[in-house]
């Protein structure tokens, strides 16, 4: 399905949802804009995260977080610069794939 199709399918469910009384339309966007990450996507961020062993490590300490924080916004940066299906993805969206992936 393409962009421009999935964008038509969004709208016409938030407008129905929404007219229905059942949800709220902030949750709804948030629910409906979700997107399945691709498994061309999962490799791409396996492999982003193999050049930040910071990720790995269980310290809390201030110095600790904010090397995490940094290597998170690069892996941001060039996940969203590398990824050719044109769905742009935020941070939230990257840590929780991260963290499935280290589950499996």
């Amino acid at each position: 399905m393409s962009h421009e199709e999935m964008h038509r399918l969004r709208s016409y469910f938030v407008c129905k949802l929404q007219d229905s009384g059942y949800v709220s339309k902030t949750w709804l966007l948030k629910r409906v804009a979700r997107q399945i990450f691709s498994e061309q996507e999962k490799l791409l961020l396996a492999e982003l995260g193999k050049d930040f062993p910071e990720l790995e490590s269980k310290g809390y300490d201030s110095k600790t977080l904010a090397k995490k924080a940094k290597a998170w916004e690069e892996i941001l940066t060039r996940f969203n610069s590398q990824i050719p299906n044109g769905i742009k993805r935020d941070l939230s969206q990257l840590q929780g794939c991260w963290k499935r992936l280290k589950l499996q």
